[in-house]
């Protein structure tokens, strides 16, 4: 994913976001916020192992947010 598509979603602080890495697995989580854009990352909340993951946004295929 391009840090400016990414930029584009202008997510917030808590929301809920679906995304795809580059090994193609698919996790849920909360967007953490933390975005730093001298290394294009992120802080992610995995609901699937119940960590706080750095996530690299150009590793990312994929990523939305979910709708209420």
């Amino acid at each position: 994913m391009s840090p400016y598509t990414f930029r584009e979603l202008k997510l917030e602080y808590g929301e809920m976001i679906y995304l795809i890495n580059e090994k193609g697995e698919g996790y849920s989580g909360t967007y953490e916020n933390d975005y730093n854009n001298s290394t294009e990352t992120f802080r992610f909340s995995n609901y699937s192992n119940g960590k706080i993951e750095t996530i690299r946004i150009e590793s990312l295929q994929f990523l939305k947010r979910y709708s209420s």
